[in-house]
């Protein structure tokens, strides 16, 4: 009888445990709407970008050439997570894309290259710092390594691959935006939430050929 009661008590403790770590997992939030490829779009009635940098490339040039922007669209429209915009860095003065991952109101943290929101990981494809797509080290080397080349300053890789940002809480009047290779750009990772002023329009995609 005795060893019957450890038994059972045993039991009560592990389900309690199970019952603490379902209770403490950390929740997600997903963007279902964003889409992984770019719109081919008509250009007519638009601003015209020739969009040159490789801020943006996951891997396949996604954003480079002509990029169509409309400069009224956040006129009558709210800004959504996963939108690309074109806009002017604060730091720099140049004019620039970057993808909105943080909305007013919103707490922005990034632990080890994860972003979070308000406390809840981000779940889609642009949550993780990244180069050309790649969001891992040892996936980054073995790639170079594939195409006969070696990592060059794999410390700073390192660095930015698990990154971190303290929370920050993104204001009425800014968003908070990332450009999917943060690397190769001033965005907010450098210099915190965007106002709304700085965003000349919103990217629709690249322009239609000819």
């Amino acid at each position: 009888m005795k060893h019957l009661l450890i038994i059972i008590g045993m039991c009560f403790i592990f389900v309690g445990c199970q019952s603490k770590e379902k209770t403490t997992e950390l929740e997600t939030i997903k963007d279902t709407i964003t889409l992984k490829t770019v719109p081919v779009v008509e250009t007519g009635g638009f601003i015209e970008i020739e969009h040159l940098y490789d801020e943006m490339d996951r891997g396949n040039h996604e954003y480079a050439g002509t990029l169509v922007v409309d400069a009224t669209y956040y006129k009558k429209h709210r800004f959504q997570r996963g939108e690309i915009v074109y806009y002017l860095t604060s730091i720099t003065g140049e004019k620039n894309v970057a993808r909105v991952v943080g909305l007013p109101g919103e707490k922005i943290e990034i632990k080890k290259g994860q972003l979070y929101i308000d406390d809840k990981r981000l779940d889609t494809f642009y949550a993780k710092a990244m180069n050309n797509g790649i969001s891992e080290l040892a996936t980054y080397k073995m790639n170079l390594k594939k195409s006969g080349k070696s990592i060059i300053n794999e410390k700073e890789w390192m660095k930015y691959f698990t990154r971190n940002l303290k929370p920050i809480t993104v204001k009425e009047n800014e968003v908070f935006i990332l450009a999917d290779n943060s690397w190769r750009v001033k965005d907010s990772f450098d210099f915190g939430p965007l106002s709304k002023d700085n965003i000349e329009g919103k990217v629709l995609g690249k322009a239609k050929t000819r």
